[in-house]
């Protein structure tokens, strides 16, 4: 091989190294929409997650700089879309006050899962797969019992089966 096709193909190989966490995070956004709005068991609903998983984990080895905020992102991403997608059908939801939810929603999502990414990288593996699995539990108590809950979205409501989406 001449030295062009090696540069050519370090080029490719650099190229999807940056856009593998991001497709990863898509293709989990798939996994959970469809999991919404399909009617599949809800247990399948966290296998969505496990894109994302390895989006983060690939974030947060593969670069030094700005790795949170490259974390919040991938996660407010997803979770814009999730929410946005799982719900577009529903007529009642088509205004401007459902959009500014979907972002507050996303924000919160994604602010659960990037305390989990620091903590993982601060304090390790294990503790960091506990505290997502805390934070999200919290997460989702908070979004039921507070007055601006839209249970539709609650990821336990799907789980222990009160019925899909669509």
């Amino acid at each position: 091989m001449n030295e062009t096709n090696i540069a050519a193909e370090n080029l490719v190989q650099d190229y999807m190294k940056k856009i593998l966490p991001y497709l990863l995070g898509a293709l989990s956004c798939f996994l959970i929409v469809s999991s919404w709005t399909v009617s599949l068991p809800g247990f399948l609903l966290l296998l969505g997650f496990i894109p994302l998983l390895f989006a983060e984990d690939m974030l947060t080895k593969a670069t030094s700089r700005n790795v949170t905020l490259k974390v919040f992102l991938l996660a407010f991403i997803c979770f814009f879309t999730e929410n946005t997608a799982a719900l577009w059908g529903l007529e009642k939801l088509l205004s401007y006050w459902a959009f500014l939810f979907f972002i507050f929603n996303s924000l919160l999502s994604a602010l659960v899962f990037l305390l989990f990414s620091v903590i993982k990288r601060k304090l390790g593996v294990a503790w960091g797969y506990t505290a997502w699995i805390v934070f999200t539990t919290a997460y989702e108590f908070l979004s039921l019992n507070v007055n601006f809950s839209f249970p539709a979205l609650l990821t336990g409501n799907l789980i222990f089966g009160s019925g899909s989406v669509s």
